[in-house]
């Protein structure tokens, strides 16, 4: 005999009855909804920590996309920062040394090999005309060789020479500083710049 049959027989309550609820002092509606108001609870549970989780995991994701940007940021700092030194540092150990004086005041400078005189000056701040680009069409790079090392720089072009004519202030070592390149046998060399010119002296 089943638990309902004996309970049924003995005590005249059906399981399925109304009475057996409230004899047992239980409201039939809250046994009724028992199980769908815990379904809710979950329900509502779940979504306030699917919330606050994924509140928590925006909020983590930041942080570390904040750690990774500011670590690329100082990798690419230190980068910029060792690259110039890096370039200073093959610079100064592979450059020639040129000086040149201008008025009077002397700058001594690194230069590397292959370059003209007319670029060294303007890599390095010094006033050096240059009205045709470097192109080899006027006399305004006119400067003056130091004697001592005139001949150890390669010779003009006889387009160099015609336009070295043409120069203001002429010398036996003036030379086109767009034309003489750089060269080792050029280190610890003196170039003067004219104070003056063609340019200057025409437009003067």
């Amino acid at each position: 005999m089943s638990l309902s049959n004996i309970l049924k027989a003995t005590t005249g309550i059906s399981l399925n009855s109304r009475n057996f609820f409230n004899k047992l002092n239980v409201p039939l509606r809250n046994s009724i909804n028992f199980q769908p108001e815990i379904q809710n609870f979950n329900k509502i549970q779940l979504a306030k920590f699917s919330k606050s989780s994924i509140l928590k995991l925006y909020d983590g994701l930041n942080l570390i996309s904040f750690i990774i940007i500011n670590k690329i940021l100082i990798l690419f700092y230190l980068f910029l920062k060792f690259s110039k030194f890096e370039y200073r540092y093959n610079r100064n150990k592979n450059g020639i040394n040129i000086t040149f004086i201008t008025d009077g005041k002397k700058k001594t400078v690194q230069a590397k090999r292959g370059e003209s005189l007319l670029d060294v000056t303007r890599e390095n701040d010094i006033f050096l005309e240059g009205a045709c680009e470097g192109s080899c069409a006027c006399s305004t790079c006119h400067v003056i060789i130091d004697p001592e090392f005139y001949e150890k720089i390669e010779e003009p072009s006889e387009g160099e020479e015609d336009l070295l004519e043409l120069a203001f202030g002429l010398t036996d070592t003036s030379r086109l500083g767009c034309q003489v390149r750089v060269t080792k046998a050029m280190d610890g060399m003196t170039v003067t710049i004219p104070s003056v010119t063609r340019n200057m002296a025409v437009d003067g």
